[in-house]
């Protein structure tokens, strides 16, 4: 497989993938076939870009060659005699801060050790210019053609004259090369190799898509086991109907209010005398990701106001764009300390009444909690923080008394 397809599996094939799960995993919609077009049409794209130089190169090669070692033969085979032949040279492996010009010997022979041609290549150090401003050293690379007389396979000998020299990237080109075929026309060996190669990458692609959504199912399908054996413990019951209440019930709170939301592994259960609902919960907003464990209640005993109670440090920068106003707890400084408290149309009374000083010491013992509240429901997570089926126990007890707390049970 050429160079041209694999690198444009790595480049095109994983973002692709990527991609399409991002995309809630609807292989058809809109947004999944448009990545599948720009991930071909960019493979596509570098396979037209490189074609012509791969199907004329007849030698690409890093070449060590140092005194000591004496010179470094590399055979060439040379279909078109008559013909002159690009040569390129350009130094590699150079350290940033210690570029020095360097010369090497090149010359050709035949098998039977004719010389053909000599000449020295001498590499100097030129300033080029950065993108942002100044200028950096860097060796200057040699070309030349060599017109050969006869058909068949030649030696490249390179011998370093300076004593540590890098390493020289050794490139061949045949303008007259065309992949292997002589006398057929560029069309058809493009057409050709596109059809061949092309089946070689679609299928490397196939596989990896396969692959990448096989893990996924894998961990799902796992994840989803261990949690519905965990929450069973607090008699929670694993429910797929779930997750559509929870998607439209997460439409009432402000911070979820503009943007897509996906629920999973979704297990219903009781908290106190309201219905809960655990599950794992995505929400985007144009380039913001947020994905956490999530517990919903629903209805509380009492209708709530419009607030979101944020652990310090979270969301420091969007709590007023997103909730509300803040309001402020100084006769609370130990609760003020771990959390922070805005409202929607919420007057700082109102919200003391929901934070009651016994709630106050049930979030200031329990730090890190996020808790939003609209009319009868009551959502708690910790930002971005998807909880382990090993861990869910501590979660649950926790989460549940947080809630609790808040919603007055």
């Amino acid at each position: 497989m050429p160079k041209t397809f694999l690198i444009s599996f790595l480049m095109s094939a994983w973002p692709l993938a990527v991609a399409l799960w991002l995309v809630r995993r609807r292989l058809w919609s809109a947004r999944a076939i448009a990545y599948l077009g720009l991930g071909l049409a960019a493979s596509g794209l570098l396979f037209l870009v490189d074609y012509p130089v791969r199907a004329r190169t007849v030698l690409y090669t890093t070449v060590n060659a140092q005194p000591e070692r004496g010179p470094v033969r590399i055979p060439v085979m040379i279909q078109h005699p008559g013909v002159a032949h690009p040569l390129s040279f350009e130094p590699a492996g150079t350290v940033f801060g210690s570029v020095k010009p360097f010369q090497v010997r090149l010359s050709m022979e035949r098998p039977r050790g004719t010389a053909v041609a000599t000449t020295d290549l001498n590499f100097e150090v030129v300033r080029v210019k950065k993108a942002r401003g100044g200028h950096s050293s860097a060796l200057q690379g040699q070309a030349l053609n060599f017109t050969p007389l006869e058909r068949g396979e030649y030696d490249l000998l390179l011998s370093a004259l300076t004593p540590g020299s890098p390493q020289v990237r050794v490139q061949v080109t045949d303008p007259l090369k065309r992949d292997g075929w002589q006398g057929w026309p560029m069309l058809y060996v493009l057409l050709y190799d596109m059809t061949i190669n092309g089946a070689v990458y679609l299928a490397l692609l196939a596989a990896g898509v396969a692959v990448f959504y096989g893990l996924g199912y894998a961990m799902s399908a796992g994840r989803s086991k261990k949690l519905s054996s965990a929450v069973r413990e607090f008699g929670f019951v694993p429910d797929p109907e779930a997750e559509q209440a929870v998607r439209e019930r997460l439409g009432k709170f402000r911070t979820f209010l503009d943007g897509s939301r996906k629920v999973e592994f979704p297990a219903r259960g009781v908290v106190g005398s309201s219905g809960a609902i655990v599950c794992d919960l995505t929400f985007q907003r144009l380039k913001n990701v947020s994905i956490q464990t999530a517990l919903l209640l629903d209805p509380v005993p009492n209708p709530l106001p419009d607030l979101a109670i944020f652990g310090q440090g979270m969301f420091r920068n969007w709590d007023i764009f997103l909730t509300g106003e803040r309001i402020e707890f100084p006769e609370a400084p130990g609760f003020s300390k771990e959390y922070g408290v805005a409202g929607v149309g919420v007057d700082a009374g109102t919200a003391r009444n929901v934070l009651a000083p016994a709630v106050q010491a049930v979030l200031e013992a329990h730090p890190g909690w996020c808790v939003q509240t609209s009319g009868t429901a009551l959502l708690v997570y910790r930002p971005w923080k998807v909880v382990p089926a090993k861990g869910i126990a501590q979660w649950m007890e926790e989460a549940r008394v947080v809630a609790a707390g808040v919603a007055g049970h």
